[in-house]
């Protein structure tokens, strides 16, 4: 068994689920035969195994679900730049080329290249004062699962934006912030004149796994649970008005504070996806299983 370190990536994954077994998990008990870099994308769960004398080794390259994935935030993506450690370009490795930048060498966030926090993957730290990277002219995704893998650093303030997707007028915004007074983590949804949060907490200092799922669509009145390292949280929201659609004017995601930088955010980012759906939760366990294993 061979694997190649990222090469087409998002080909093989679809390959894999497309020839092998579509969309669905394999079932308890079922064997399939792979051959070559088709491995890529595969989520080992207790108990699976390769039946392969030569082991298990490479880098896994592909994302779960690569077909609704609408942006891709990495640090180890080929569009991805920095300049006297700073991260200047955020590469997206989804293939919509929504990469993130910071213009100003005074805010960008600072690059490691090797962070025993995140397995020895690379990360940016936010230094919780004006460090931020923004993308702007995204489409409105009325639906979007959004999987972020984190360190909060904790500290004072309220409202510290790890993730914002928002438009100008900030009429439909959605957020996963960190509650730096209480270490707690925040998904948020502003659904003008409607808004809903859900606040839970998290140790400072220690490496997450957070998913949060977003529904704006018109007439919506749930939003689905938060998973912390692959757990539901087990509260889900509703809003105090029904969705009304997608944003109007071009949205911007931003990375470390909102819109327009404030709200800054104190800790490190290693990885952001965002599908431009509700993944179910299965699909977001899934998810989260393969990102636990791509940052032990």
């Amino acid at each position: 068994m061979s694997f190649n370190r990222r090469a087409s990536a998002f080909d093989l994954a679809r390959r894999l689920f497309t020839r092998v077994i579509g969309s669905s998990p394999i079932p308890t008990g079922q064997s399939v035969a792979l051959s070559g870099d088709e491995a890529v994308g595969i989520v080992l769960m207790s108990g699976d195994s390769f039946g392969s004398s030569e082991g298990l080794s490479g880098d896994f390259g592909g994302a779960l679900y690569p077909e609704s994935i609408a942006l891709w935030l990495d640090l180890e993506s080929p569009d991805t730049s920095t300049i006297s450690g700073a991260v200047a370009v955020l590469g997206d490795r989804s293939g919509n080329g929504y990469n993130l930048t910071q213009v100003d060498g005074t805010k960008r966030p600072t690059y490691t290249a090797s962070d025993a926090d995140f397995g020895g993957r690379p990360s940016m730290t936010f230094d919780g004062v004006d460090d931020f990277l923004r993308v702007a002219n995204l489409p409105a995704w009325e639906q979007h699962t959004v999987c972020i893998v984190m360190h909060g650093g904790g500290g004072p303030g309220l409202y510290l934006r790890m993730f914002d997707y928002t438009n100008v007028g900030a009429t439909a915004t959605t957020e996963l912030q960190m509650q730096g007074a209480t270490n707690s983590i925040v998904a948020e949804f502003l659904n003008t004149p409607g808004t809903t949060y859900k606040a839970f907490a998290v140790t400072a200092g220690v490496t997450r796994r957070v998913s949060a799922a977003f529904d704006t669509s018109v007439g919506a009145t749930a939003i689905p649970r938060i998973y912390l390292d692959g757990v539901d949280t087990g509260v889900s929201y509703s809003l105090t008005t029904a969705g009304n659609g997608p944003a109007t004017g071009p949205m911007y995601c931003t990375l470390g504070a909102n819109v327009l930088g404030g709200g800054p955010f104190n800790g490190k980012l290693a990885e952001v996806i965002v599908y431009d759906r509700v993944l179910s939760g299965a699909e977001i366990i899934a998810v989260d299983a393969w990102l636990a294993a791509r940052f032990p």
